[in-house]
């Protein structure tokens, strides 16, 4: 919930630089840190290829990883 209002208010946010004017957008990876993983390689691994799901999802969004979101529901 926190990234996806994060993506919203990046995207609400309007840069005007010299004559020109940007709307920015974001794509965000979020993934959990599991109790038995010793390391932060499975999470920082999970978390990228959230981040590759959304930015091959069109961009602009927000992707979970999928066993946290299963684990979770």
């Amino acid at each position: 919930a926190f990234a996806e209002r994060l993506r919203e208010e990046v995207e609400a946010t309007i840069v005007k630089y010299e004559e020109s004017t940007f709307q920015m957008r974001v794509s965000l990876g979020v993934a959990a840190v599991r109790d038995y993983e010793t390391s932060c390689e499975p999470w920082f691994s999970r978390t990228d290829q959230a981040l590759y799901r959304a930015k091959q999802g069109g961009r602009n969004r927000t992707e979970l990883d999928q066993p946290a979101v299963e684990k979770l529901a």
